[in-house]
């Protein structure tokens, strides 16, 4: 899975210094062909303003030259290179580069970490309602290469007056069961039912599927979930 890169430009040049801080950093970032895929202004003397930006925009890396800044990011789950000056000698217990040809190698050498990895997968499903899921669960199933199948919940469903939301999610369940088998994938421990009623309802929200969910969230740095 090939992974894209975004880059945001953060400028803690929004400090009451500059008369038109925005209109002078995008003439310079144009007169020098810098790309980015966004500009955001912040306080330089706030410390913290830089690390609220990348909790918000969900950055998992950062290059910086300010010590106190980086130690805030750092501090916050962050990562972060420093760029190397002589004004933050200081601080012996940060992860330093002196090039941008440094900076771009290193990163890529993450990227292709990232790309070798599986992309840790949930698949919600109400399977025996329509035939588009039994099509996504084998393309999971025969795509494990690229895919860690982490677990199929199993979703209510209800059209059909014959039968009851619980017996359809039965039904779903005995689905993804047949599916696996025929796709010679051991789906024990992988299979979880869900709630048997609807949110207008006061569903119930404790379930098996719930749970599940619940702890591979807390146990891998990210999960996607298919719906």
């Amino acid at each position: 899975m090939k992974i894209r890169n975004e880059i945001y430009i953060i400028t803690g040049r929004n400090n009451g210094e500059y008369t038109n801080p925005n209109e002078l950093t995008k003439w310079w970032l144009n007169k020098y062909d810098i790309v980015y895929d966004k500009l955001i202004f912040t306080d330089a003397y706030d410390k913290h303003a830089k690390t609220v930006v990348c909790l918000e925009n969900t950055i998992d890396l950062m290059i910086e030259d300010s010590t106190r800044i980086s130690l805030d990011l750092i501090n916050n789950g962050i990562k972060v290179y420093t760029m190397n000056t002589r004004y933050n000698q200081k601080e012996q217990n940060l992860d330093r580069v002196s090039k941008w040809k440094e900076i771009y190698e290193r990163i890529s050498k993450l990227n292709k970490k990232e790309d070798n990895q599986k992309v840790n997968i949930i698949l919600d499903t109400d399977i025996y309602n329509e035939c588009d899921d039994q099509f996504a669960l084998s393309y999971l199933l025969k795509s494990r290469d690229k895919f860690n199948i982490e677990a199929i919940t199993v979703e209510p469903y209800h059209h059909d007056n014959n039968i009851s939301i619980e017996e359809g999610t039965d039904k779903s369940y005995d689905e993804i069961i047949k599916i696996c088998n025929w796709l010679n994938f051991d789906c024990t421990n992988k299979v979880f039912k869900g709630s048997t009623d609807y949110v207008v309802n006061d569903y119930n929200e404790k379930n098996d599927a719930v749970n599940k969910i619940i702890e591979i969230a807390n146990k891998n740095d990210k999960t996607y979930i298919l719906m």
